[in-house]
């Protein structure tokens, strides 16, 4: 009987403390999403020097997070294939925003120092000073993706190294081999560009039938007169 107690004893612990953390999670998610005062743009700060502009996924993963340990009442896990394709996929952001901010950077000379992580703290900590949000590119996470990517294939390879892991993190996602993900995108291409042929012929042809029978109707009002 005493087991019995206590073994309700810890389930109803166990309980309660999901409940607390997923609904802690949910309030976060929701203060950095509205960025509701001060709490939220310190969550937006934070989130973004991590992933800059792309902040908003980590706001939705504690979201999701929290309303996975609500429902299945136990802890998320933190990799598999389609969790492994979402980081590839959100790797592949955060380094292709990097390049864009900083190729416009160097363009307008804004930064002296060529070093991209530093570039990237001095971004981050004027936006902290002044208060005022610019752009963070892909954050500390797309800065240095972009740091090793570009000191072994340039920035032409970093672009290419980005669409590849793109493509890797998709097909870690879906779960199928790039050659189906291809060949299925050929068929619903095929389909519906012969379905929109067929309907464009159609509508062709009812307008000139439509067409030849007025024509018909009129020289016969003539003939007629």
């Amino acid at each position: 009987m005493a087991k019995r107690k206590k073994r309700k004893k810890n389930q109803w612990k166990s309980q309660l403390t999901y409940e607390l953390v997923g609904l802690g999670l949910i309030v976060i998610a929701l203060v950095t999403l509205a960025r509701l005062g001060s709490v939220g743009e310190a969550f937006v700060r934070l989130f973004r020097f991590f992933l800059g502009e792309w902040f908003i996924f980590l706001a939705l993963t504690f979201l999701v997070a929290a309303l996975y340990i609500m429902i299945k009442r136990k802890k998320p896990k933190l990799w598999n294939r389609q969790l492994g394709g979402v980081y590839t996929v959100l790797l592949s952001l955060a380094i292709i925003s990097h390049v864009s901010l900083f190729r416009e950077l160097s363009v307008n000379e804004v930064l002296d120092d060529q070093s991209v992580i530093r570039g990237t703290w001095t971004l981050f900590w004027q936006e902290l000073t002044t208060g005022q949000s610019g752009d963070l590119g892909g954050g500390m996470v797309g800065a240095v993706g972009f740091s090793v990517s570009h000191f072994l294939f340039a920035s032409a390879g970093t672009y290419l190294l980005c669409f590849i892991l793109f493509i890797i993190g998709a097909i870690l996602i879906s779960g199928r081999s790039l050659a189906d993900m291809l060949g299925k995108a050929y068929r619903r291409t095929y389909i519906f560009i012969t379905d929109f042929m067929k309907a464009l012929w159609q509508d062709f042809t009812e307008w000139r039938m439509q067409a030849r029978k007025k024509m018909a109707d009129e020289r016969n009002e003539k003939k007629n007169e």
